[in-house]
């Protein structure tokens, strides 16, 4: 299939289970892979998770896939091999592999996720990687990823709030959902998660004899004050290794990134009992040199600062407002807002509206979002309507500011995808900063 006819497959297909893509993994022998693999699920900080892990690998001179959902800006940036996105050719020509296994086995159901997993599967066998990292899309237990069989170390991240419609609505609905991803004898990370998440998790993986390992009982963790735009910093004591990480630095911006950042490095220790060999220099390289594009990303444009960040539930937005709060005490923002119909939006408002001067409301184009102000009169005189062409949108928004303002784009990585490309058109993505750590 040709990109755009990838694009145009359902997001979901019925029945929902594993079914159909184990059948089709089978067949292209990928139930098994001979690569190596680290399964990530929870609500926040998979990506960026995923991608300081990818980058200490990668510093480490060995030969890394990474698997990344939802895309920001074009499909292909969810395949990635050593940081860089695999190109439109690359993915056509994998794809006609893939064609001809759905043509044998009269499959003409696959969901747009299970394709791409599947792709993403074959291309890091034809390119040899010695490890991939793979990133579950909407949950974990029926998540087309947890069909792979046998990684070597299951992640989970903060579970909190999102895709309520199909993943339940309370945190331990959704956790027993993620929790999913833990495997038979397969060691556990778990951020710091609310008591009864960890309960959750903890009883999963000793029902599946798995190691639990959690960064806040195995690890020491400080965070430094942040100021303005300046890196991340901490320091970590490891309980595993018994090594001292001091002032460790990342760019990407936030405590919540740092949470994301010792999550890696934890991850790495584990992999080190799996023969991956990483030492102190390259995990700080690795970490500093870590990037995910809409995760408060810092685009200077027309006199302005603009962030882009693609908080999308609660959780996110509150680390949101905690960074900004952290970095810009005395300050507030104008905001561009726009968010799905299914998200939690008047939650994410009400958060938002502690550090907005101003939050103009847009629609997404292409997707079935938000469009009226009407029940957020509550927030007071802050909110308005931004009614411009799809064209004009982000001019418009420039217009409501003064020249040294920061701007806010945020509410759903599909805003935040669709304003930058327009801030930088063009642009070849990498995971990696291209500044020298």
């Amino acid at each position: 299939m040709k990109l755009e006819q990838i694009e145009r497959l359902p997001r979901f297909s019925l029945p929902l289970n594993l079914d159909r893509i184990s059948t089709i993994l089978s067949e292209l022998d990928l139930l098994n892979p001979d690569f190596r693999w680290v399964h990530v699920a929870g609500t926040k900080g998979k990506g960026s998770t995923c991608v300081f892990l990818a980058n200490i690998l990668v510093e480490a001179k060995y030969k890394v896939g990474l698997f990344l959902s939802p895309h920001l800006c074009s499909p292909n940036e969810r395949i990635s091999l050593q940081l860089d996105p695999i190109s439109q050719e690359n993915i056509e020509k994998t794809s006609r592999i893939l064609d001809e296994v759905l043509q044998r086995l009269s499959i003409h159901d696959i969901s747009f996720f299970e394709y791409w997993t599947a792709l993403a599967l074959l291309i890091f066998r034809e390119n040899h990687v010695d490890i991939a990292i793979i990133e579950t899309g909407l949950g974990g237990r029926l998540d087309a990823t947890n069909a792979i069989q046998n990684p070597l170390l299951s992640v989970i991240t903060l579970i909190g709030r999102d895709h309520t419609d199909r993943l339940g609505f309370t945190v331990e609905e959704i956790a027993r959902e993620k929790a999913g991803i833990i495997r038979q004898n397969t060691p556990v990370l778990s951020a710091c998660q609310l008591p009864a998440v960890e309960e959750i998790l903890k009883t999963t993986a000793i029902r599946h004899h798995s190691k639990y390992y959690s960064i806040y009982t195995d690890y020491d963790i400080s965070f430094e004050k942040g100021n303005g735009f300046e890196p991340g910093k901490m320091n970590l004591i490891s309980y595993l290794s018994g090594m001292a990480y001091t002032g460790l630095e990342i760019s990407l911006i936030g405590k919540h990134q740092l949470q994301n950042a010792s999550l890696a490095l934890s991850a790495t220790e584990i992999l080190a009992k799996k023969g991956f060999c990483v030492d102190e220099r390259i995990i700080r390289e690795g970490l500093k040199k870590a990037f995910l594009p809409g995760r408060m990303e810092r685009i200077s444009y027309q006199n302005r600062t603009i962030l882009l960040d693609g908080a999308h539930n609660p959780e996110s937005f509150q680390a949101l407002k905690e960074a900004l709060s952290e970095r810009f005490p005395e300050r507030k923002f104008n905001v561009l807002f726009g968010s799905l119909k299914t998200k939690l939006y008047a939650e994410n408002i009400q958060i938002l509206s502690g550090i907005a001067s101003k939050i103009w409301l847009t629609p997404i184009p292409g997707h079935d979002s938000v469009t009226s102000t009407e029940e957020f009169n509550t927030f007071g005189q802050i909110i308005f309507s931004l009614n411009s062409s799809k064209e004009t949108v982000l001019s418009t928004f420039i217009q409501q500011s003064d020249p040294g303002d920061i701007l806010i784009v945020t509410g759903s990585l599909y805003l935040v995808g669709w304003i930058r490309q327009q801030l930088i058109p063009g642009e070849k993505l990498r995971y990696k900063t291209s500044k020298e750590a």
